[in-house]
């Protein structure tokens, strides 16, 4: 993880295709969501921001 991860940022997840929408960020996990509406949690670590949020 290079940079923080806040709610409303894309993120890709390590050893996974596509990205995911930061929906909440919570005690070092993140609750995701993807295009299709699909909800995950993955921990911090395993995130990259793609593209950061609005401010």
């Amino acid at each position: 993880m290079s940079e923080s991860v806040q709610a409303g940022d894309l993120v890709h997840i390590s050893d996974t295709a596509g990205t995911w929408v930061v929906e909440e960020v919570r005690s070092g996990m993140a609750l995701l969501r993807d295009g299709e509406d699909r909800r995950i949690s993955s921990r911090l670590s395993k995130l990259t921001v793609v593209r950061k949020g609005a401010a």
